[in-house]
């Protein structure tokens, strides 16, 4: 990757907004919230009915959210949940937003949250730069890289199995079952649009709707129908459902393993940023898919370096990422945070 090809996927990636879903357990949710309204030095704080949220605002007037989350050990007795961040911008943790979402995550320690095998995070990326075809390039990519990538994310072998399990898991991978069989589709399109790629993302979904093209109509909003907000569409590694049915136009990752170290959450927001950028600003993505020999430390390192994670900025995310994969092929580590 050359100089200028690098250069602007920084770019890109300093312009993306982006918003994280922290899970953990151990401390009660009005604990966690009051610690982060002490953080960006606010008293502005309320409760909402919905998903048991404890809310503050933060002096740009957006609002921070801790709420109740079912899987999560201990939610239902207000000894857990996740933290529902605004919509953020800037990655190098150097007086931007990624500062503050730092100290919010120290600050929740502090107050005893943790993270145990039920905890994970969600990523989701402004969709403002996503055109059809940076979405299949993003697809073909993640699809091209997916063992490395799913063992730098989550090195311990029972929770991987758990997350990525083709029918049950909560980050379904682009392989097998219906979340492969739709990745197939998009993959494959030869002028792909929102309308499209929407249609072949729900394929398998619409039993009852006279044909999928029907079902994806309205260009207005690309939304599908006779879904909600929980159907089984979204429980995939990169979920389209927020961007087409939600209408909210992120595109979310949910394929990290839990934690509460900071420098760990920014390497996981500089990751996905990576790729975001690199699948925009490709010009073409190819799908070969990489063997299973090929998850080693070395492949690790060469991946974040070919995204543009390069220099100083990114030294910490290529520390983390790199031993993360090495850990996943030795299996020696556990939830320390």
């Amino acid at each position: 990757m050359c100089n200028a090809t690098i250069k602007k996927n920084v770019e890109t990636m300093n312009t993306l907004t982006y918003g994280v879903e922290i899970e953990y357990t151990g401390a009660s949710r009005s604990r966690v919230r009051d610690a982060i309204a002490t953080v960006l030095g606010s008293t502005d704080t309320w409760n909402e009915v919905s998903y048991q949220a404890r809310c503050v605002r933060d002096s740009q007037g957006r609002t921070w959210k801790v709420v109740s989350d079912a899987s999560v050990t201990g939610s239902g007795w207000d000894e857990g949940g996740e933290l529902v961040t605004p919509v953020l911008k800037g990655m190098t943790g150097e007086g931007d937003d990624m500062a503050t979402l730092q100290e919010c995550i120290r600050a929740m320690r502090r107050v005893g949250a943790r993270v145990d095998s039920s905890c994970g995070i969600h990523i989701h990326v402004g969709g403002k730069f996503f055109d059809a075809p940076a979405i299949q390039r993003l697809f073909k990519l993640y699809y091209a890289n997916e063992e490395l990538i799913k063992r730098m994310v989550a090195p311990n072998a029972n929770r991987r199995s758990e997350r990525f399990e083709p029918t049950e898991g909560w980050a379904r991978p682009m392989d097998a079952g219906r979340s492969g069989e739709a990745a197939d589709k998009i993959m494959n399109l030869r002028r792909p649009s929102h309308d499209t790629i929407c249609a072949a993302y729900y394929s398998g979904y619409f039993q009852g709707i006279r044909n999928e093209s029907d079902a994806a109509r309205g260009t207005s909003t690309h939304s599908p129908r006779g879904l909600n907000h929980y159907h089984d569409a979204r429980y995939r590694a990169i979920n389209l459902h927020s961007f087409y049915f939600e209408n909210r136009r992120t595109v979310e990752f949910r394929i990290f393993d839990a934690s509460l170290h900071a420098g760990q959450v920014k390497s996981y927001v500089q990751f996905v940023l990576a790729l975001s950028a690199r699948a925009i600003n490709a010009k073409r993505m190819r799908k070969a898919r990489k063997e299973e020999t090929e998850v080693t430390r070395e492949a690790a390192r060469l991946f974040c370096l070919h995204t543009g994670m390069q220099g100083a900025t990114f030294a910490t995310a290529r520390l983390f990422m790199v031993q993360r994969a090495f850990d996943a092929l030795t299996e020696e580590r556990t939830y320390r945070f």
